[in-house]
């Protein structure tokens, strides 16, 4: 018999769930905190067993709906599947909420947040992929437009023999997620906050993914130029894209030369 989750991405919805009493409660059954270390477990992902929580009460029952609605277009949030219980399927996802880079730093991964969960089937090995969703039956979640992903699942996953090490992420890895979330980073630096209305999730993303391809292929590296030359973009609602050669004029420029352009 499978069993319904919902998983949250605790960092973009943070404060939602420190004003609930039942979240900071540690003693609540119907969902289970991934992250290691109590200062830090509602920031991290958190399993929510959708059972558990309709037998929980109206009180845990309105402060999830209160924390479902707490973050543009549900970004934060994917359903999965699973035949294992809320402590098993937690134990087992918990390994990779932390990694080793290849200078064998500890890192959090934000497998939560659907922006990132996005990329993770083309990104992790086979075997990676494959040993994290060994459990998972269906893995879904809203993309920017409100449409809803199914991500691909490796068959034979339940029968995958795990590899007896600590999960790790190459710098390739790494590099192409950096390059991925590059444009939601900017985003952060130049809008307050992903907005809700129609379209605008997809089109100031889609924006901002121009802006850095454009910036990218002129060879600079200098990310105060990037941000000068996107809010330069955002402040004509991406006409000014069109009304030079960007890529030639950005491989020189300075942040005030974009500032006075």
């Amino acid at each position: 018999m499978m069993r319904d989750y919902f998983l949250i991405d605790g960092a973009l919805v943070y404060e939602t769930l420190c004003a609930h009493s039942v979240f900071v409660d540690t003693a609540a059954s119907w969902y289970a905190c991934l992250m290691p270390g109590e200062e830090r477990r509602l920031a991290g992902p958190i399993l929510i067993d959708m059972a558990l929580l309709d037998a929980a009460g109206a009180a845990a029952q309105s402060a999830v709906a209160e924390m479902m609605k707490a973050f543009p277009g549900k970004l934060h949030c994917s359903a999965l599947q699973s035949g294992s219980d809320l402590i098993a399927l937690a134990k087992h996802l918990q390994r990779f909420t932390c990694f080793y880079d290849e200078n064998f730093l500890l890192l959090g991964f934000r497998f939560a947040d659907t922006r990132i969960l996005a990329y993770l089937p083309r990104v992790l090995t086979p075997q990676q992929w494959g040993e994290m969703t060994s459990l998972v039956g269906r893995w879904v979640f809203l993309d920017r437009r409100g449409e809803e992903v199914v991500l691909a699942l490796p068959d034979g996953r339940e029968s995958l023999v795990p590899e007896n090490k600590q999960f790790k992420l190459s710098s390739e890895q790494l590099e192409v997620l950096i390059d991925a979330a590059e444009p939601d980073m900017l985003l952060d630096l130049i809008k307050n906050g992903p907005r809700e209305t129609k379209n605008h999730l997809y089109d100031d993303w889609n924006l901002a993914q121009n802006c850095v391809s454009t910036w990218r292929q002129s060879g600079s590296r200098n990310r105060e130029v990037l941000l000068q030359f996107a809010k330069k973009i955002f402040s004509s609602n991406g006409r000014a894209l069109q009304k030079r050669d960007w890529v030639s004029f950005l491989t020189r420029a300075t942040p005030q030369d974009v500032v006075n352009s």
